[in-house]
């Protein structure tokens, strides 16, 4: 029973964190007042009389399990490390959508909070806001360049300016059952590579393994963008919204339609399992022995090991489903996000902290002094070995603390290979820079679906997909006209 209960508070936790959409807002704005000359982000903290007690910090998030917890932590330890600041860490819900939310519904009502940790791809939507002190002129007003790696650097920028306060980075890979792979005669430690890779072992898989449907596939917007991406390609023009805002989309190319092809012959040979975002049908399906394989986020690897070696985690009160399996049926491994031409073709994911301007010069500085409390070099190994996210800072890795997580177990072991394929992502590979990306999600995963489930022509497909984000890219901008929007 321990057992069973174990696995499914993974399916549900995995859901969780995978988890991560707000229309075109206009006139949102606040105020954004420059640092005085001399200034620095801390000044107002420094500042302070001490007789007037520590300053309070509310952040909102949208965390989960072992992530959430580290937030936590780290919040605790920031607390009983000084007396000038006191981080209230407010869970705004389970998934992305509910804190970009409450950020808009804070907007309207007047009410922020002094530091919000949002999904990195609502960069745009956020700049458009206009409510954000960039962390950019903190570091400028120390006469500091951010101190992260430079696929960070140029994935949450616009027009030279680094926007966050502290990015929390995850990437997708490949998780596969070890067990499975042995079973169909495949090489365990061989994973494939390629799409065309996956197809050749899945139908292995199928027929010697006896894996109904090898592949469990979420219909992912994030995959397109590293599939398509990988291959040489953008989704959206003006270099994928970073020379400017994106007015029109550019998925109809050959990389997209390969994709699609491949889908196509996946679903033709009933190889995969097509599942929506938001649930967690897509860990069921391998729980259930029904598949073998899944793309997902690197942030659920401490998840999966906390869970499999008996521990606990927050589920965020999510209902659990009566799914029984034995953990000796699972041998979980890990590899590089499959690409078109060769794996690890990938962006930065995850997501960000950000300081919205309409805070109190204190509270400001406060959010400024945690932000850096949470970037230090034990802060870095924390929320790698704990909460899951990759190191950013540079030179982090060299810290021996990450090697010897590395080799210490199942988490060490699924998280080095997402931090490699991190550290091999360059400044020329950010993710699209998008305003409607409640719109841009639902469009992609739409023409996902109709290629796997409906049997859809790949190249209709796309250029059907194609012309219903130009429209939302069109509707986007003519809303947002006198919104400071901008690419990097």
């Amino acid at each position: 029973m321990r057992r069973t209960t174990r696995t499914v508070a993974l399916l549900v936790v995995l859901a969780l964190v995978a988890a991560g959409c707000v229309r075109s807002e206009r006139s949102l704005g606040v105020q954004v007042d420059a640092l005085d000359e001399g200034e620095t982000c801390l000044t107002p903290l420094e500042e302070r009389d001490p007789a007037a007690g520590p300053v309070t910090l509310e952040l909102w998030h949208a965390l989960n399990a072992e992530a959430k917890t580290t937030l936590e932590d780290l919040a605790a330890q920031f607390n009983a490390e000084q007396d000038e600041v006191e981080v209230e860490v407010l869970s705004q819900g389970t998934t992305y959508p509910e804190v970009r939310q409450a950020y808009i519904q804070g907007i309207a009502g007047g009410s922020l909070p002094g530091l919000v940790h949002m999904d990195l791809n609502d960069l745009q939507v956020l700049i458009d806001t206009n409510t954000l002190r960039p962390g950019q002129e903190c570091y400028d007003a120390e006469g500091l360049e951010p101190d992260v790696l430079p696929s960070v650097q140029s994935g949450l920028s616009s027009e030279g300016t680094y926007w966050p306060t502290l990015a929390t980075v995850s990437t997708n890979i490949l998780y596969y059952n070890k067990a499975h792979f042995a079973r169909a005669g495949l090489d365990p430690e061989d994973p494939p590579e390629t799409l065309d890779e996956v197809l050749e072992a899945s139908r292995a898989i199928q027929s010697e393994a006896g894996i109904a449907t090898p592949l469990s596939l979420l219909l992912s917007p994030g995959f397109m963008e590293y599939w398509v991406g990988g291959a040489g390609e953008t989704l959206v023009n003006n270099a994928n919204g970073r020379d400017g805002l994106a007015t029109e989309a550019t998925l109809d190319n050959p990389a997209t339609i390969e994709v699609f092809e491949w889908l196509s012959t996946m679903a033709d040979e009933g190889l995969v399992s097509p599942f929506n975002t938001g649930g967690i049908d897509q860990y069921l399906a391998v729980a259930s022995q029904q598949a073998s394989m899944l793309i997902e986020t690197s942030t659920a690897s401490t998840t999966i090991a906390t869970l499999l070696g008996g521990g606990e985690v927050d589920t965020g009160g999510a209902a659990t489903p009566d799914v029984d399996l034995s953990a000796e049926d699972i041998v979980v491994g890990a590899a590089p996000f499959p690409g078109v031409e060769e794996p690890g073709q990938a962006q930065i994911g995850g997501g960000a902290f950000f300081m919205p301007a309409s805070s109190p010069p204190e509270v400001q500085a406060a959010a400024w002094a945690f932000s850096r409390y949470m970037a230090t070099e034990a802060s870095q190994v924390q929320w790698h070995t704990q909460g899951s996210y990759l190191p950013i800072v540079e030179g982090a890795t060299e810290d021996p603390a990450f090697t010897e997580f590395w080799d210490s177990g199942l988490a060490g072991s699924l998280l080095e290979v997402a931090t490699d394929q991190l550290l091999a992502v360059g400044a020329d590979q950010p993710p699209p820079l998008v305003g409607p990306r409640e719109d841009y999600g639902a469009i992609l995963e739409s023409a996902l679906g109709q290629v796997v489930r409906d049997g859809a022509d790949p190249a209709a497909a796309a250029a059907e997909a194609d012309a219903a984000l130009t429209a939302a890219l069109e509707r986007y901008a003519e809303d947002n006209a006198d919104a400071p929007t901008g690419g990097g």
